[in-house]
């Protein structure tokens, strides 16, 4: 009975996977300018929730990227930072005329935070698929681009693939959300 269990152990673990993806900032963007100071306050305000990514043709969801599959962000139009109070960050994901749904981060939680002029969010959720369920650690770090939301996004999924193989795996990607007049 030892011996069944070692190999199968044993089997999970030589099918086990693991991925990296890292894709570049375009070079065809602007650069993005990091003050090196600052709140973080000119974050504040509306973005599109359709943004652009160098390196695929399908507009990425700002929302979903926040906020990941389990949210509603299909029908996502705009994404609202706003700080209610100091140490919070509240996000809403608005459609066209109101809120989808919301969520507040916490500064003293390490939900979000400033760093030299930087805002940076982290995420964890769980993923439950057809293919992958497990868990997903999502780190936003957020550039003022002008005109743009600039986000570098990083991600650390891990878990079951068809409930059976274990498998992990990270990436970083960039993208890129306009800025909305309020």
């Amino acid at each position: 009975m030892a011996g069944r269990r070692l190999s199968a152990w044993l089997a999970s673990v030589a099918l086990a996977g693991c991925a990296v993806a890292e894709y570049p900032y375009p070079l065809a963007w602007d650069p993005v300018v990091t003050p090196g100071r600052g709140d973080c306050k000119l974050f504040l305000g509306f973005y599109g929730d359709q943004g652009e990514r160098g390196d695929e043709y399908r507009p990425p969801s700002l929302a979903h990227e926040l906020f990941g599959d389990h949210a509603d962000w299909e029908k996502a139009k705009r994404v609202q930072f706003a700080q209610p109070l100091p140490g919070l960050l509240d996000i809403t994901v608005w459609d066209e005329v109101q809120p989808l749904f919301s969520r507040t981060f916490s500064e003293a939680d390490g939900d979000y935070g400033c760093k030299q002029g930087r805002l940076y969010i982290r995420n964890n959720r769980w993923q439950a698929g057809y293919v992958m369920s497990g868990r997903q650690n999502v780190s936003l770090l957020l550039y003022d681009g002008g005109k743009y939301l600039v986000a570098e996004v990083d991600e650390l999924t891990y878990g079951l693939m068809f409930f059976l193989f274990p498998v992990a795996g990270t990436s970083r990607h960039w993208y890129r959300f306009p800025r909305l007049a309020s």
